[in-house]
């Protein structure tokens, strides 16, 4: 079992997990009045702009000079 790369918690991970996660559905947030958005301007990973949009009528909370570190 690997372990995580910021603590010492042992992780689990199996192909099979995929299959669930997709037969639980998902999609777009449905109750975005209650939703709050904190959102790295600087990350390298999630671009910020498109975060604010795809969160359109949610509380947003641009962190400057943030970053996904």
């Amino acid at each position: 079992m690997p372990t995580s790369w910021n603590d010492a918690a042992q992780t689990f991970f199996a192909p099979r997990f995929i299959d669930e996660l997709q037969a639980m559905g998902g999609g777009r947030i449905t109750a975005l009045a209650h939703t709050l958005a904190l959102i790295a301007q600087g990350d390298e990973v999630l671009d910020g702009r498109e975060m604010a949009a795809f969160c359109t009528g949610a509380q947003v909370r641009l962190l400057q000079g943030s970053n996904h570190a």
